[in-house]
């Protein structure tokens, strides 16, 4: 969420992976959501929202546990159903 929306990725002089990549080894876990406005986190709408996200931090040797972290009921469970489908969907093991 943070890295999307900052203005490095947004400009496009740096890629997501960017901000992970050179040290994965110290990513010990993920805040999971789509991304964050004035309003807060905001939740994904669609797998596709957040499944290259999730990707990266499938692939991260330490990083074993992700929160989704929304506020609301309905925006977490919403959330949850997402992680859950692209989890069901890509038989990787996330947190």
């Amino acid at each position: 969420g943070h890295a999307r929306v900052s203005p490095a990725v947004r400009s496009r002089h740096f890629d997501l992976e960017d901000f992970v990549l050179p040290h994965p080894e110290r990513i010990l876990n993920a805040h999971i959501y789509h991304e964050e406005d004035d309003r807060g986190h905001r939740p994904p709408q669609s797998v596709g929202d957040i499944s290259g996200r999730l990707l990266l931090l499938q692939r991260l040797p330490r990083c074993d546990w992700w929160v989704i972290e929304m506020r609301e009921e309905q925006t977490l469970l919403q959330t949850l159903a997402i992680v859950r489908a692209f989890l069901d969907g890509s038989g990787g093991e996330g947190g």
